[in-house]
C-alpha cells in the first residue's frame, strides 16, 4: 500500500510518455499535404446550380476552372489570388478574386473551411461587372507528399444590375505544394 503512490506516478508518466511518440507506418511515410510555409498552386473545376430567381441575366447555372497562386501560412491556413472563366447561360465572366482557407489537419482526408471573394468581370461590357462571395466547406486527399485532389461546395452570391444571384457550387481540382 505504501508503494500504490509510486507506482501510479511511474505508471502516469510513462503512460503519457508512450502515448507522445509518433507511429510510424513504412508504407505510408507522411500523412497530410506537406504542413510547411511555402507557395502552393490550386487549380479547380466548377459548376453552380442557381437557387433563386433564374430569369435574370447569369443566374440560371454556370461552369468553368479557377486556379490560384498563393502561399502556405502555417499549418492550418492558407492565403491565395485567382482567377480563371466561368460560362454562365448568358456569357462569360473572368473573376478575380481572393482565397482563403482553413484546414483541420487531421490525416490524408483533410477537411477545410474557404472563403471567396472579388469581381466577376465582363469583358465584353465592363459596366456589367460584378461582385462575388463564395463561402463553402471541402476536403482535401493527399495523394503525395506535395500533391491532393479536393472537393468542396458552397454558397455563391454574386451582385450586379442590383440584384443578387445565388448559386449552389461544387468544386474538384487539385493542389500542388512547391
Amino acid at each position: 500500500m505504501r508503494h500504490l503512490p509510486v507506482f501510479l506516478t511511474v505508471f502516469t508518466f510513462t503512460l503519457f510518455r508512450v502515448s507522445a511518440q509518433d507511429l510510424v507506418y513504412p508504407n505510408m511515410p507522411y500523412e497530410t499535404l506537406e504542413t510547411s510555409g511555402g507557395i502552393i498552386s490550386i487549380t479547380e473545376f466548377q459548376t453552380g446550380f442557381g437557387a433563386g430567381d433564374v430569369s435574370v441575366p447569369y443566374s440560371k447555372n454556370f461552369s468553368g476552372f479557377t486556379t490560384l497562386v498563393g502561399s502556405q501560412i502555417n499549418r492550418s491556413f492558407i492565403i491565395a489570388a485567382g482567377t480563371g472563366l466561368s460560362i454562365y447561360d448568358d456569357g462569360s465572366l473572368v473573376p478575380l478574386f481572393l482565397d482563403i482557407r482553413c484546414k483541420m489537419n487531421f490525416s490524408r482526408l483533410t477537411p477545410y473551411l474557404y472563403a471567396d471573394g472579388g469581381l466577376l468581370l465582363n469583358f465584353s461590357n465592363l459596366d456589367e461587372t460584378q461582385i462575388f462571395m463564395n463561402p463553402g466547406i471541402g476536403a482535401s486527399y493527399s495523394v503525395f507528399r506535395k500533391f491532393a485532389v479536393n472537393l468542396s461546395t458552397g454558397f455563391l452570391m454574386q451582385t450586379g444590375y442590383s440584384v443578387i444571384n445565388t448559386f449552389i457550387n461544387l468544386k474538384m481540382g487539385v493542389i500542388c505544394k512547391f
